[in-house]
């Protein structure tokens, strides 16, 4: 009898999708934490006062950054999710009229280009879905639009007696401005002398790193809310600062 070999080639395909939102917030988290602890480690130390602590800044640098980021890429993925629906079974529960409006919007690049800051995207899909868009005057939206003139501020300064930066809504604000909005809001560096700018110098502490943290995921955790379904990121609070 005459054999035959027979040759059987099998493939799978497994096709995922990373959710930025989680992994930013899970940076930023992990940010927070190591900023609070070397800031912690400096007091103990006694020698802190007066002295630059590079790692510290680097630090609270980071952290405001990622939070900034972590807001915009949580809009996007929100826009992302309704253009291709199977990634996100929650969207099962809104309007799938609006569903598909806002999927159709993002595939026509609004509001998916740079011409839109974050917090108008956020506007853009609540308007979309017949909700109320976010208040100006009023937190969770101020401290978010702080954190991104903040995040700003710090990317795009320049060395310049009065530095001018555009804040989230393409206003121009001062340093000085930036101050007085911030005032308040955190606990400054304390081991700046009082005599220090107050930007960057005195801002960059593990409080204001937690602040950012803690007003990025507000205004998230607001937009979900109101839309009606959860984040990809809730089931990592645990690992959130308290």
């Amino acid at each position: 009898m005459d054999s035959e070999s027979i040759t059987i080639t099998d493939s799978l395909t497994i096709i995922g999708r990373m959710s930025f939102s989680t992994s930013h917030a899970q940076c930023a988290a992990t940010l927070v934490k190591m900023a609070t602890d070397r800031q912690n480690e400096i007091k103990a130390s006694g020698t802190g006062l007066g002295k630059s602590h590079h790692d510290l800044e680097a630090l609270v640098t980071s952290s405001i950054i990622m939070c900034a980021s972590f807001m915009e890429v949580t809009a996007n993925e929100f826009f992302s999710d309704c253009s291709d629906p199977k990634w996100n079974s929650d969207l099962k529960a809104l309007p799938q009229e609006r569903v598909k409006i806002a999927g159709d919007l993002w595939e026509a690049q609004i509001p998916r280009t740079a011409k839109y800051s974050t917090l108008e995207k956020f506007d853009v899909a609540l308007r979309i879905f017949g909700k109320p868009i976010l208040d100006k005057a009023r937190n969770p939206r101020q401290d978010a639009y702080l954190v991104s003139v903040l995040r700003n501020a710090l990317i795009h300064a320049e060395p310049v007696t009065s530095t001018l930066f555009t804040d989230e809504d393409n206003v121009t604000i001062t340093v000085q401005e930036m101050e007085k909005k911030l005032n308040g809001k955190f606990e400054l560096n304390p081991f700046e002398f009082s005599t220090s700018p107050f930007f960057p110098d005195k801002i960059l502490s593990a409080g204001c790193a937690e602040w950012a943290f803690k007003s990025s995921v507000a205004l998230s955790d607001h937009f979900f809310e109101i839309i009606g379904i959860k984040p990809h990121y809730d089931h990592i609070r645990s690992q959130f600062p308290t």
